[in-house]
């Protein structure tokens, strides 16, 4: 993003945010439904876990972790209730077809074909659309 792209970035939020009635940061903190079959796609991510060479903890109970998040009955939690897919695809199987049809799973090539995936941002990039945001809704 260059510096002008930033400042066309903000100086849109601030031209909305007089017409934002809240913020949130997600779906736990205000219930929304999406809007999934919008011709421009939609956006997401994909999220991994990894295990530091050297790092502190047990790895042992990181695998537990691990184990216990991709084992298949989970699925079914993170599809229904969450709307997130899940990466073991047992465990997508084992969600009921109607679930997978309401949340966009039940065509993963066309959910894929028009998804915006997000990359992780550079960190000291992140922090200056933090910094700034935060401005944006105090109303500076």
């Amino acid at each position: 993003m260059t510096d002008d792209q930033f400042k066309q970035a903000s100086d849109f939020l601030r031209q909305v945010h007089k017409n934002v009635r809240s913020y949130w940061t997600d779906t736990t903190d205000m219930p929304i439904k999406s809007k999934k079959d919008t011709d421009e796609g939609i956006s997401t991510w994909v999220c991994g876990y990894v295990l530091f060479k050297d790092a502190p903890g047990d790895a042992d109970k990181a695998y537990d972790y691990l184990n216990a998040i991709n084992d298949p009955e989970v699925a079914k939690v993170l599809v229904k209730d969450w709307g997130y897919g899940q990466a073991n695809a047992k465990g997508m199987a084992g969600v009921d077809p109607a679930v997978l049809k309401e949340k966009g799973y039940d065509n993963v090539e066309k959910w894929v074909d028009k998804t915006l995936f997000q990359p992780p941002l550079p960190s000291g990039l992140k922090q200056r659309m933090v910094a700034e945001f935060e401005k944006i809704k105090a109303g500076y």
